[in-house]
């Protein structure tokens, strides 16, 4: 997991809690800066989520990549274990 879904994660509790109180005492200041930080930390959530859906594909499509060679070595191996000499040179 990406360090930034935890940082974020945090970042959206602390943004809600701030933003609550900042309703409860009618504060606007505060309610403003705990918005900001909650919507910071749903945009840190996504960057996170993000990087590692990427980070997931990059491995998959690198495991496709050795089993298309493992493959294609395995096919060369048939080929020539398969295909008669006809000279062979001294």
């Amino acid at each position: 997991m990406d360090k930034a879904i935890v940082i974020g994660t945090i970042d959206e509790v602390l943004g809600h809690a701030k933003r609550a109180v900042g309703e409860l005492t009618g504060d606007a200041t505060t309610f403003v800066d705990g918005t900001a930080l909650e919507l910071k930390g749903e945009i840190e959530v996504a960057q996170g989520k993000q990087r590692d859906d990427a980070r997931e594909a990059a491995e998959s499509a690198a495991k496709a990549h050795e089993k298309e060679l493992a493959a294609q070595a395995h096919a060369s191996e048939i080929v020539r274990a398969n295909t008669p000499v006809i000279c062979e040179i001294p």
